[in-house]
């Protein structure tokens, strides 16, 4: 069902400033040790013309099942010469996507009623007609030698099979004697050697009282004792490995009168109720509550997945022990699952995820963006979380009139090709509907170039026999580290080469100086991006810029000789812009910034900015970036006011007060400055000195492979080994912003004094550097 997430979680974590940092790893080409997912490329498969609600795999064979009426192949348009008629189920050759003989009849009858009992599920028929036809779960036997059938059909080979039918998968014969009277839909379905168990919404089997649980014998089709209840909809069910427990997901709050949300086992002889120590599931509150869709066992785990109504939900994945109920771990991603599958120890999982923060990956944002299928690691090695993979297909929600928009709603695989089933319309971008399949490079080379825009790089003169090319990266679908080179006036061999890491919510800026110019020449840049496999995208060229003298003055030019990336001067007399020296990421002052005051001495022309240590004192980028990995940032400031406050440092607000923020400079009400990343916790530097006495004093805060480093007026005051920080898009911010939570917090957040010259950098500088920074200026 259409999901009302919660964001209680993410305010939690963000309310300090705590937003938990973890780096997404693996993809089609991962470091020696770490898993490797599938390509992010669908492999051609037959279509349908309408939802698949369900998968599952005997041998080689894919069965679908759900409210289609036809398939036709990949690439073909609705209504094409070649499409087949399939009445709710369909069955696949799993490793080529060709259909195979196994083809069911299933249908419904038609029915009047006010209005539709089931939007998405069951179909207008007319004026006050209705007809419910959906196969909404399929489930093959163990021995693989019968298909089971539930949903809210009626008639099966045109006979009378209300809500659960069988077949013989050989030879596609209905099971004469699986014809129970069910009186409302089946959504779940476990199998033994024995039995097979069924749950959904009925509460009576062949005129028995059954409360959303039910079995049959296998041989007889009998309807057995094993009668446990459940309060509300059962929607998925699993057997334990060595065949003793029934493992049920839905969206119930009692199971036998015992209270357990969403998840419980049951005695597969007696039905009685199993141990299950862990609680995952919120309890039900008012409207708010969550379901368990969909369980895998593997072993002695079970892993789940869940949609959530409302606040406070559950909306992820977790795993458990089947025979104790002990949690192993548990993911909070944003975004109702609603299918998962396991394939060489990664968990594959189908939502509509919008904010994995909670796995310190992509956060919520506006307007939201929804990724829909993603892997994760099965094991989380002790971890309370797994980890997020590097795989990102897209899917689409569906057609314009889906009652859902989930999009994926299946998943099965045979060990090598990953299918999803669903309501979608397209797969990265092109023409696919309902059905698609993902395979490992092994049997598919990866061939999905890196994603776009890639704009054409900033190019700005540095002196006259220098140039400093800048760019924004992009990102891959299946490859975390990516390949630039750059290279000038259209030539065929780069003049510079580099690597690195990038996702859709972080796209770090790289850059590159062009020495050794001839003087005054002119010249264009063009960067080229691949991943592993070579598959590549070149951006625009750049416009003509010539080398020259730079206008910056001696501070100035060391900063642009750096690297620096954003460069705002603050020595603007008008108006309410910053101006980025160096670039295009230009700031604006709020109302509280007094622009034109006396700046920095000997960093010409000595002209800052002055905050009044309110809320509107300050100056911010105009536009979101991803938050460094590795970066510098420098400044000049000076203050005789003793109330403390940040300075600088980044933040998901360009106004007001940031949810997310760190990577800031701040002043505690000792005087003394302090540097501070998240991660973990909250990781600091601390100067031993105090700077209040009203004087400038020139900052410079960095972070790299080698930790953090704190300097003030050319000299090294600090270190902190620290080497992560949380990924996050957001701003740079002078003047001040949220501090609620970190170590020595001043009495306000915002900053009373002046600001010259910030920079910022996606370099750590070195020693060297900043002390030439300092000697520039004296």
């Amino acid at each position: 069902m259409k999901a009302a997430r919660s964001a209680i979680l993410v305010l939690a974590l963000v309310a300090s400033g705590l937003v938990a940092a973890a780096p997404v790893a693996a993809d089609t080409d991962p470091p020696a040790g770490t898993l490797e997912t599938a390509t992010a490329d669908p492999q051609p498969t037959w279509q349908t013309d309408r939802i698949v609600w369900a998968l599952d795999r005997v041998g080689s064979t894919i069965i679908a099942g759900g409210d289609f009426t036809a398939i036709r192949p990949p690439g073909a348009a609705p209504g094409d010469s070649r499409q087949q008629t399939r009445n709710g189920v369909a069955s696949f050759d799993s490793s080529t996507g060709e259909p195979t003989p196994f083809r069911p009849v299933i249908a419904g009858s038609t029915f009047s009623a006010p209005s539709n009992p089931s939007p998405g599920e069951c179909d207008a028929a007319g004026t006050g007609q209705y007809v419910c036809k959906a196969v909404l779960r399929v489930k093959v036997s163990p021995d693989g030698g019968t298909v089971y059938l539930g949903g809210d059909f009626d008639r099966a080979q045109g006979q009378t099979r209300q809500k659960f039918a069988a077949y013989t998968l050989r030879d596609g014969a209905l099971v004469a004697n699986m014809a129970a009277s069910i009186n409302s839909r089946v959504r779940a379905i476990a199998v033994s050697a024995t039995t097979v168990y069924i749950g959904g919404d009925f509460t009576s089997v062949n005129g028995q009282p059954r409360s959303r649980l039910a079995a049959f014998s296998r041989a007889t089709g009998a309807l057995l004792p094993w009668a446990p209840t459940a309060d509300r909809t059962v929607y998925t069910m699993a057997m334990s490995s060595d065949g003793s427990r029934v493992i049920v997901g839905g969206v119930f709050d009692h199971i036998n009168g015992n209270t357990i949300n969403g998840i419980a086992t049951v005695n597969a002889g007696t039905g009685a109720s199993m141990p299950w120590s862990s609680r995952p599931v919120p309890p039900r509150n008012g409207d708010s509550y969550s379901t368990v869709w969909d369980l895998v066992v593997s072993g002695n785990t079970v892993y789940a997945g869940a949609n959530g109504h409302g606040p406070g939900v559950f909306d992820g994945r977790f795993a458990a022990d089947v025979t104790t109920g002990n949690l192993i771990w548990k993911d909070s991603c944003l975004g109702a699952t609603s299918a998962i599958s396991l394939m060489k120890g990664v968990l594959y999982s189908a939502s509509h995820a919008h904010d994995c923060s909670d796995l310190g990956a992509f956060p919520e944002v506006t307007p939201r963006r929804y990724q829909r299928l993603l892997a994760e690691t099965a094991n989380s090695n002790g971890a309370a979380k797994p980890t997020l993979l590097h795989w990102f297909p897209l899917v689409n929600a569906g057609p314009s009139d889906s009652y859902y928009f989930q999009g994926p709603w299946a998943m099965a695989n045979d060990d090598t090709n990953l299918w999803v089933g669903g309501e979608f319309t397209t797969t990265n971008g092109q023409a696919q509907q309902g059905l698609t399949r993902y395979v490992y490079k092994a049997t598919a080379r990866d061939v999905n170039p890196p994603e776009v825009p890639f704009a054409a790089p900033v190019v700005t003169s540095r002196s006259s026999t220098s140039l400093g090319v800048s760019w924004q990266t992009t990102w891959d679908r299946d490859n975390a580290t990516l390949t630039y080179s750059v290279y000038r006036d259209g030539g065929t061999q780069p003049i510079y080469t580099t690597t690195a890491k990038s996702t859709f919510w972080t796209l770090p800026t790289l850059s590159y100086v062009d020495n050794g110019l001839a003087a005054g020449s002119s010249h264009t840049y063009q960067v080229r991006v691949r991943d592993a496999f070579d598959n590549s995208r070149s951006s625009p060229a750049s416009a003509p810029v010539t080398a020259a003298n730079s206008p910056l003055g001696t501070y100035g030019a060391a900063v642009a000789a750096a690297g620096s990336n954003q460069y705002w001067r603050l020595n603007e007399k008008s108006g309410i812009v910053a101006g980025d020296a160096l670039g295009s990421r230009y700031g604006k002052f709020g109302a509280g910034v007094t622009i034109g005051q006396s700046g920095a001495p000997n960093v010409l022309p000595s002209i800052g900015i002055r905050t009044n240590g309110t809320a509107t004192g300050i100056v911010s980028n105009a536009a979101a970036i991803a938050a460094p990995a590795t970066y510098s940032i420098e400044f000049w400031f000076g203050t005789s006011y003793t109330t403390g406050g940040k300075i600088a440092g980044f933040g998901n607000a360009a106004t007001g007060t940031s949810g997310t923020f760190d990577r800031h400079v701040y002043v505690n009400n000792a005087g003394k400055i302090v540097f501070g990343v998240w991660s973990g916790g909250p990781q600091t530097i601390v100067s031993p000195a105090s700077y209040t006495s009203g004087g400038w004093h020139h900052v410079v805060a960095t972070q790299g492979a080698s930790g953090m480093a704190l300097y003030v007026d050319g000299q090294l005051v600090g270190t902190n080994p620290t080497t992560t920080a949380p990924a996050y898009n957001g701003v740079w911010r002078l003047g001040g912003d949220n501090l609620n939570g970190w170590p020595g917090k001043p009495a306000g957040n915002w900053f009373h004094g002046g600001i010259d010259d910030f920079a910022t950098y996606p370099t750590a500088l070195t020693p060297a550097q900043v002390a030439s920074h300092w000697s520039a200026a004296h």
